[in-house]
């Protein structure tokens, strides 16, 4: 009939009849759940299936992100991109001797964290895994503090899964992710400038701050790789970006959010790198937003909501991840006033174990390898430390409030890439066996000083309670069933993981024993008189470590 409308009804693609199904799936799935499990399902669910239906009315007008033939275009920059990286990481080592000499620096970065793998556990870890590992799902997922690093907390689930629940096994992911921090920090270097890697690379392998995250069962050495990855990648997407390739960006950044969310630090950081790049080579500040951070930041933002579905479920909402007392906005009088002694406290600790003459050398280095990159426009270089300071500064500021001091953590990596740039190229005139000789040189005083960090146990040294493990193995042979014991921060947790650990108390009471109450001291932080003031007896004594018994006439 004339004047009629026809609606005409399209088949669907196979991407969104996959999205549609995998929707639906999850859906019925949901169905049979309950807890936790039914509410994250659906929500899964229903964003597939809503996405699928979305694309389906698109497709008409050709804006469908679903096809067949948009889906073969991703897959294809995605092959390009991986090609590309993994090219530039083959021109790194060119020579045999860059191999063995990256493996040698790994293997001593190795030695010093596998030495160290046995410190005393330590309060955040002990909390995070007795809260949040052995309850395993949704316990996982809760977040009620910024003491659950959400990625690694499920790594480390596994990692005990397999191998057993022992202190090395919990820090398996921190080591594993330290140790690649090696080898990834020198393939940046040398993807941004020929022959450099070798200082950085010493470096990273001994720097006491980074050894001590990469044996400590917290998400920041994962936060560090996640980080180089990030940059890594990003110098590649710049070249040809792409939706499909601002997607991997994108991933890592997610993955960076979900292990600790002050990863937003170093996306600021990472983001105006690559931006800056962007804008050197398109001489178009359009391009870089268009083409690379919008793409990047929406589907970053996506990303991570659709990672802490879990935790916002568990959690009743994003309060307690948004809206914790240790990321709460200070008014800006307060935040103005603190951010001077905050920084300066923060180059105190990362110098931690890095003599004077050693930080003023490292220092210069970084001035040189500024100036030389100018002078070569190599703009990588001359970019990528200013680009993290000031890209992380600004979301500093416009968060205006002052985080922990190893928030800061992952800047590291990229001021010894710095520095290792002007060694580089202080010493580039150098004829090739001097520079081999060199870099031979550079392994035997970063071999010198692991042995150093090893003998004097300089890692272990910063525990929370060095000899908590010998107190409770004390506690455990005079302690029953029904006793109390007493203790407070910062040895609290840790006590709590070795009273476990240890399986305290293993003992029946006879009826005839009244219970006994016990009190665990470590005099660096506090004292007895601060647990009770009640008459004590000494039970054991082991370095700032004690243990009490209240003294009562049952027990003389």
């Amino acid at each position: 009939m004339r004047g009629e409308s026809r609606i005409k009804l399209e088949v669907p693609g196979f991407g969104t009849t996959a999205c549609l199904l995998a929707g639906a799936s999850l859906l019925i799935a949901s169905a049979t759940q309950s807890g936790v499990w039914c509410a994250v399902l659906a929500s899964y669910g229903l964003v597939l299936v809503d996405v699928a239906f979305l694309d389906y009315i698109l497709a008409p007008d050709g804006a469908s992100y679903l096809s067949t033939a948009t889906l073969r275009r991703a897959l294809c920059a995605i092959r390009e991109l991986r090609a590309e990286v993994l090219a530039s990481l083959r021109d790194g080592f060119r020579s045999r001797y860059d191999a063995v000499w990256l493996a040698a620096a790994t293997g001593i970065g190795l030695y010093v964290r596998g030495y160290s793998l046995g410190q005393p556990v330590g309060y955040d870890e002990a909390y995070t895994f007795l809260n949040f590992v052995r309850p395993g799902f949704p316990a996982l997922f809760d977040y009620p503090l910024p003491n659950n690093h959400v990625l690694h907390t499920i790594l480390v689930r596994f990692s005990t899964l397999i191998l057993g629940s022992y202190p090395a096994s919990i820090r398996a992911p921190a080591f594993l992710a330290g140790v690649a921090t090696i080898p990834l920090t020198f393939c940046l270097c040398r993807t941004m400038l020929p022959r450099s890697g070798y200082f950085a690379a010493s470096a990273t392998s001994v720097f006491a701050y980074l050894v001590l995250y990469s044996t400590m069962a917290r998400g920041y050495s994962l936060l560090v790789l996640l980080t180089l990855a990030l940059a890594l990648i990003g110098l590649h997407v710049v070249q040809k970006p792409s939706w499909p390739a601002c997607g991997v960006l994108a991933l890592i950044g997610a993955l960076g959010m979900l292990t600790i969310p002050t990863m937003l630090f170093a996306l600021g950081g990472v983001y105006l790198w690559l931006a800056s790049l962007v804008i050197v080579r398109t001489r178009s500040v359009r391009t870089a937003l268009g083409e690379l951070l919008i793409p990047c930041g929406i589907m970053t933002i996506l990303l991570t909501v659709v990672f802490y579905t879990p935790c916002i479920v568990e959690s009743d909402g994003v309060q307690s991840i948004l809206g914790n007392s240790f990321v709460q906005a200070l008014p800006w009088d307060e935040f103005a006033a603190k951010v001077a002694s905050h920084l300066q406290s923060v180059l105190v600790q990362f110098s931690w174990d890095v003599p004077q003459p050693v930080a003023a050398v490292g220092g210069m280095l970084v001035l040189v390898g500024m100036l030389g990159a100018a002078y070569e426009r190599n703009w990588p270089v001359l970019f990528l430390l200013p680009s993290m300071l000031v890209g992380s500064g600004v979301i500093l500021v416009m968060k205006h409030s002052i985080p922990f001091l190893r928030t800061w953590i992952y800047l590291i990596p990229f001021a010894l890439i710095a520095a290792d740039a002007g060694l580089t190229y202080a010493t580039d005139f150098l004829p090739r066996s001097a520079r081999f000789v060199g870099a031979a040189l550079l392994l035997a005083v970063t071999s010198s000083h692991a042995m150093t960090m090893t003998s004097d146990n300089i890692v272990a040294k910063g525990a929370d309670f060095p000899d908590g493990a010998r107190i409770v193995q004390e506690l455990k042979s005079v302690m029953k069933k029904g006793d109390v014991v007493h203790v407070k921060l910062p040895i609290d947790w840790s006590t709590y993981f070795y009273i476990w650990y240890y399986d305290v108390p293993d003992k029946e009471r006879t009826a005839d024993q009244p219970p006994s109450e016990f009190f665990v001291v470590e005099k660096r932080s506090y004292s007895i008189t601060d647990l009770t003031a009640a008459p004590v007896v000494l039970i054991a004594e082991y370095g700032d470590g004690a243990l009490y018994r209240l003294d009562t006439p049952g027990q003389r």
